[in-house]
C-alpha cells in the first residue's frame, strides 16, 4: 500500500477523526452545543512518518510551564523581588522607651532590642508583650573581665590562650574627648545562640555577657574608654568589639575562661584614626572589617591567623558624609563577602577584591541619611535599607536599582477619581515606618508641635527564614523623645 493511500485511510485524517471532548477538560466549548462532538484538524506536530504508519495512539499532551516554576532558585528569586510589595505592618506598643538602636532576633518570636534609655528589652511578635532585662553591674558571682585600655595592655592581653589575642593595627588605643552619648547600640548572639552581647550604654560602661535561653548575666567586659558601638562574633566563644575610642578588642571567651575569669583582651596600638562606627566580621576570608567615619574608609583586619599584629587594608569609600552603619552579603557566589556601607545619601557596595566601590544606590529618603542595611540571607542579593525619614526601601543588586511595587492602600480623592487612576501613580519604592511612641514634652511642644515627626529606622534584621522584617527606631532629632518597634511580615 502507498504511502498516500494509508494516509488517506488513516484514522487520524480529517475526514474520519472525531472525539468526544466533554471529559477534555482543555477543549474549548462551542456557542451551538457544547457537549456535541467536534471535528479536529490533523495535529502539525505529527510527522509524516507517524501518519503513514496507522499508529492509533493520540499525540503526548505537553503543558508549558515557565523556567522560574521549575527551578528552585529562580523560584526563590522572583519570591524575593515580589515580596516588598506584600509586607504589612505589625507595630509594637514601645511607649516610655527612647529611640531603639539596636536588635537582634533570639529564635522564632522573641527579639531583643537596645534603647538610647540604656534599657534591654525582649519583644514577643506572637503576642506584642515586651518584656525589660536588668542591667547589671559587677553583681556577685559575674565575671568582671579586664581588657588592656591604652599602650600598656597590648602585651598582657596577647598572651590570651585562643590564639587571636593579638594587637589590631592601625587603631587608636588613646582616648579623646568626646561629649556624652548614652544608649545600647549593639546587641547580637553568637551563632550558637547560647551567649548573647549587649553594647556598653553609657561612656565607660563594660560590654554585657548573658546567657542564651535564660538571659541570666554572665560577665562584663571591661577595656573600652568609650561607647561601643558594635561587636560580632568570630565564632561561639570568640567576640571582636569596636568603640568610639578608636580601639577593637577581640575577647576570648571560652566557658571554662568565663567561669574562671581568665578573659583577656587584644589591645589596639597607638595610630590615632578616630572611633569606630560599625564592625562587622567575614568567616569566608577571617576578617574583620571596622567603618571609621572619620577616615571615610572600611579597614580589614586580617585574624586568620596568629601573629603580633594583624594586617590591615584600607577601602576608601567615595560617599564620606554622616558614615553610620555596615554589613555583609555572605551569599554571594564567590569566597568573598561583600560589603554595604550607609552613608548620608547612599549605599556603596564594596569589593575588597578590587579594594573599591563597585556599586552605588542612592538612598529614597531624600537626604535624611541610610541608618541600617541587613540582606535575608536567600542569595537574593537585595539590600533592605532602613533610612532615616522613616522609609524602608529595597535595592536590587543585580537589576541595579530599587524595587518598586503598585500600593493598594494609595490615598485618592474619591470613588470616582480612582477609576480612572492610572497604575503608574500609584507607583512606590519603599514602605513608611509606623507612627511610633512621641513624648510630647516642652521641647516638642515649643519646636515640632506643627511639625510631622517621622521615625528613623535605626535597625532592620530579618529572621532565620528571610521572610519577617523587624524593623525599630525612633525621632531623628536628638531632642525628642520617641520610639518605634515594628515586624514587616
Amino acid at each position: 500500500m502507498s504511502a498516500t493511500a494509508s494516509a488517506s485511510s488513516s484514522p487520524w485524517s480529517s475526514s474520519s477523526l472525531s472525539l468526544d471532548n466533554s471529559d477534555n477538560p482543555f477543549a474549548p466549548v462551542t456557542s451551538s452545543s457544547p457537549h456535541r462532538p467536534r471535528t479536529l484538524s490533523p495535529q502539525k506536530s505529527l510527522s509524516p512518518t507517524r501518519q503513514a504508519s496507522g499508529d492509533a495512539s493520540p499525540p503526548p499532551l505537553r503543558v508549558r510551564t515557565e523556567r522560574h516554576l521549575s527551578d528552585p532558585s529562580r523560584l526563590r528569586d522572583l519570591v524575593a523581588r515580589n515580596r516588598p510589595g506584600t509586607l504589612s505592618e505589625t507595630e509594637f506598643d514601645a511607649a516610655g522607651h527612647d529611640k531603639v538602636f539596636a536588635s537582634a532576633w533570639l529564635n522564632d518570636e522573641d527579639v531583643a532590642v537596645g534603647t538610647k534609655c540604656n534599657r534591654l528589652l525582649v519583644v514577643n511578635t506572637r503576642s506584642g508583650r515586651r518584656f525589660e532585662i536588668p542591667n547589671f553591674n559587677g553583681a556577685a558571682g559575674n565575671a568582671v573581665l579586664r581588657g588592656g585600655g591604652g599602650g600598656g595592655g597590648g602585651e598582657d592581653a596577647s598572651r590570651g590562650r585562643s590564639g587571636v589575642g593579638s594587637p589590631l593595627a592601625g587603631v587608636s588605643s588613646a582616648s579623646t574627648a568626646f561629649p556624652a552619648c548614652s544608649g545600647i547600640h549593639t546587641v547580637t548572639h553568637n551563632p550558637s545562640r547560647s551567649l548573647l552581647a549587649v553594647g556598653s550604654g553609657r561612656p565607660s560602661e563594660p560590654i554585657q555577657i548573658f546567657d542564651l535561653p535564660s538571659i541570666s548575666p554572665r560577665a562584663m567586659l571591661s577595656g573600652h574608654t568609650d561607647v561601643v558601638f558594635a561587636a560580632d562574633w568570630l565564632s561561639d566563644g570568640i567576640l571582636a568589639s569596636g568603640s568610639r575610642d578608636g580601639q577593637v578588642l577581640i575577647w576570648n571567651m571560652q566557658t571554662e575562661e568565663l567561669d574562671n575569669n581568665q578573659l583577656e583582651a587584644a589591645s589596639s596600638t597607638n595610630a590615632t584614626i578616630g572611633k569606630v562606627r560599625d564592625l562587622k566580621y567575614s568567616n569566608r576570608n577571617g576578617r574583620i572589617a571596622a567603618l571609621l567615619p572619620t577616615q571615610g574608609v572600611v579597614r580589614l583586619f586580617d585574624v586568620s591567623h596568629s601573629s603580633s599584629t594583624a594586617a590591615a587594608t584600607d577601602l576608601r569609600l567615595r560617599h564620606r558624609s554622616e558614615l553610620v552603619c555596615l554589613s555583609l552579603d555572605r551569599t554571594t557566589s564567590s569566597s568573598t563577602d561583600l560589603y554595604l556601607v550607609g552613608s548620608e545619601a547612599h549605599v556603596s557596595v564594596v569589593d575588597p577584591r578590587c579594594a573599591g566601590v563597585v556599586m552605588v544606590a542612592e538612598s529614597v529618603d531624600e537626604g535624611w541619611g541610610v541608618r541600617s542595611l541587613t540582606m535575608d540571607g536567600t542569595g537574593s542579593g537585595i539590600i533592605a535599607i532602613g533610612g532615616g525619614l522613616g522609609r524602608i526601601s529595597f535595592f536590587d543588586m543585580r537589576a541595579r536599582k530599587h524595587l518598586s511595587w503598585t500600593d493598594t492602600k494609595a490615598a485618592s480623592p474619591g470613588p470616582t477619581d480612582e477609576l480612572f487612576m492610572d497604575d503608574s501613580a500609584r507607583k512606590t519604592s519603599y514602605r513608611s515606618s509606623g507612627s511610633g511612641w512621641l513624648r510630647h514634652d516642652s521641647v516638642y511642644l515649643s519646636h515640632f508641635s506643627s511639625a510631622i515627626v517621622r521615625n528613623a529606622v535605626y535597625s532592620l534584621n530579618y529572621d532565620d527564614a528571610g521572610v519577617r522584617l523587624f524593623a525599630a527606631g525612633g525621632p531623628l532629632q536628638l531632642n525628642l523623645c520617641g520610639s518605634y518597634m515594628g515586624l514587616w511580615n
